[in-house]
């Protein structure tokens, strides 16, 4: 199986557990990274932080669905993750409602919410760009996970992915 394992990532996981816990105050997210980078990293499959994250993301996206019945008749949730300039090793998760259809973008993923039907649908997800170079060039080594997400690469890339 050709899953990335990086040693960072697990840092990038307990900092993220700290952000779901303690908001967007710095300091208290400053302070996190501080104490996470004086500690040995141990080795994480990126695939298992993802599906960790995948969590919060869950919960969030039923928040957004919650305060947003009389938003529109449907719209989209765009979620997205930026890495933090001032602090290293920070992820900062952003989700984004709108009436509009957004242009695909790097870190990114798209969802949309009928109000009338009471449907959730996942469009597409584009993760940082180091990973999509990574999964266009090593297309014979990718899991089955991973091929899923080399189609919305390819897409993304040739230019047709809406």
């Amino acid at each position: 199986m050709a899953t990335k394992i990086i040693s960072l990532q697990s840092l990038l996981l307990m900092l993220f557990k700290y952000l779901i816990y303690i908001g967007d105050e710095m300091t208290n997210v400053g302070q996190a990274a501080y104490e996470l980078q004086k500690k040995s990293a141990e080795i994480i499959n990126v695939i298992d932080m993802q599906r960790e994250m995948q969590k919060k993301v869950a919960e969030q996206i039923e928040e957004i669905i919650k305060n947003h019945r009389d938003y529109a008749p449907e719209y989209y949730i765009v979620y997205m993750l930026q890495k933090n300039r001032v602090i290293p090793n920070c992820l900062k998760q952003f989700f984004i409602t709108r009436k509009t259809r957004p242009v695909p973008n790097y870190d990114c993923s798209l969802f949309s919410y009928n109000n009338k039907k009471e449907e959730l649908k996942f469009h597409w997800a584009i993760p940082d760009q180091d990973t999509c170079e990574y999964l266009l060039h090593n297309q014979d080594k990718l899991s089955t996970e991973e091929q899923e997400l080399l189609q919305f690469v390819e897409k993304f890339a040739s230019g047709t992915l809406v």
